[in-house]
């Protein structure tokens, strides 16, 4: 997730509770922040919508916050990726 620091600061990225319990994992570089989130103890997988990850930031200073979403990659139990559509936050 891409965004502008000199608008906005990452104040916390939290597992969402769609592949929990599992392995999550998130960093900020200072301009783009990620997270990595792992279904564990599942050897079929899952068929469920609902949220990966949420991001919360802080406005910091008035500008374009430039929040934009790159890169999304779902794989399944054998590797293989699956199709991925965001869709806005409520």
């Amino acid at each position: 997730l891409h965004y502008n620091p000199a608008v906005l600061k990452v104040v916390g990225v939290r597992d969402g509770g769609l592949l929990s319990p599992g392995n999550f994992q998130s960093g900020d570089n200072g301009g783009q922040v990620f997270a990595t989130a792992l279904l564990v103890g599942n050897p079929n997988g899952i068929s469920a919508t609902g949220q990966v990850a949420i991001f919360d930031f802080q406005v910091i200073a008035p500008g374009p916050a430039d929040i934009r979403m790159e890169v999304i990659e779902l794989r399944g139990v054998d590797n293989q990726f699956i199709a991925a559509i965001p869709s806005p936050a409520p």
